[in-house]
């Protein structure tokens, strides 16, 4: 199965993410590994999350930036492949895909999506001090 034919959805809860100016962050709640996506990928994030099929999702970013549609599949197919690779979205069956609206900012250009992965946090965001503790509470650790 390629990634033109099925829609995606975040792997919530695992995955939490908050997008801020045109930036999205993502953090593994599992590995404590977080990433940085910017270009057009807040972009790719906000539709994916309304259940936008790769296809629907090119076009409506071609159409968004006034691309072909074929200037921007390559691209999109491999950061969505990078996605599926770091577990960040998990394929669904038929998405609504309709209610889902590309907005975009008087000037924007188009600039494709980067993912970037940082590991310098992980044991930090990884570590629970008021969960982590025995019964004599917190801060004794178990």
């Amino acid at each position: 199965m390629t990634t033109t034919q099925i829609s995606y959805k975040f792997n919530a809860p695992r995955m939490i993410h908050e997008t801020i100016e045109k930036e999205t962050v993502v953090i593994d709640t599992e590995s404590g590994v977080y990433f940085s996506i910017t270009g057009c990928g807040y972009l790719v994030i906000q539709l994916l999350d309304h259940g936008v099929s790769v296809p629907e999702l090119t076009a409506r970013l071609a159409a968004g930036f006034g691309l072909a549609p074929a200037a921007l599949s390559t691209q999109l197919e491999d950061f969505i492949a990078q996605l599926l690779a770091e577990e960040m979205v998990v394929p669904v069956e038929d998405g609504p895909g309709a209610s889902a609206e590309l907005i975009l900012a008087n000037g924007d250009v188009y600039a494709p999506p980067v993912l970037e992965k940082f590991t310098d946090m992980h044991d930090l965001l990884l570590m629970d001090p008021i969960h982590d503790v025995s019964d004599a509470g917190w801060p004794h650790r178990n």
